[in-house]
């Protein structure tokens, strides 16, 4: 599959993570679990809005996981190639984190496959009983998501 164009993997990304904020708030974080999703996810939204570089502490919140679970989901990321880190030139206690070129190929290649289903899922839906072509306004979720 051929990955959609950046703004429509970066609107989906939005979705999803509102989706799973959603959820976590509905279910108090103790059914679901998804750390490395959450890692990659708000490092590609970031990445895509500009920061090549991300210190870890920003992405530690998003994760949904305790902190020494966090890292190793980091050095688990790292080990597949999908972020890379580095100590920032300043202050070599901080830790920056990147999406590689790898690392995004994949993430937009999933977001495209998420973005297909969900309009396999909605186009049989944009008629109403009349087969009035309903507004795109209608199925906007990132809209309601903000």
């Amino acid at each position: 599959m051929r990955p959609r164009n950046v703004e429509a993997c970066v609107s989906a990304a939005r979705r999803e993570r509102a989706r799973r904020l959603a959820r976590g708030v509905a279910f108090e974080d103790k059914y679901f679990g998804e750390p490395a999703w959450n890692i990659l996810l708000e490092t590609y939204i970031l990445t895509v809005e500009g920061q090549r570089a991300i210190m870890m502490k920003h992405l530690a919140g998003p994760s949904r996981a305790p902190h020494t679970t966090f890292s190793r989901y980091v050095d688990w990321l790292e080990e597949q190639g999908d972020v890379a880190r580095e100590k920032t030139d300043v202050d070599k206690r901080y830790t920056l984190v990147r999406l590689t070129d790898q690392g995004r190929a994949r993430i937009e290649r999933c977001l495209s496959a998420m973005i297909e289903k969900e309009e396999q899922f909605i186009a049989p839906h944009r008629y109403d009983r009349t087969r009035t072509c309903l507004p795109d306004r209608a199925f906007d979720w990132a809209a309601q998501a903000a």
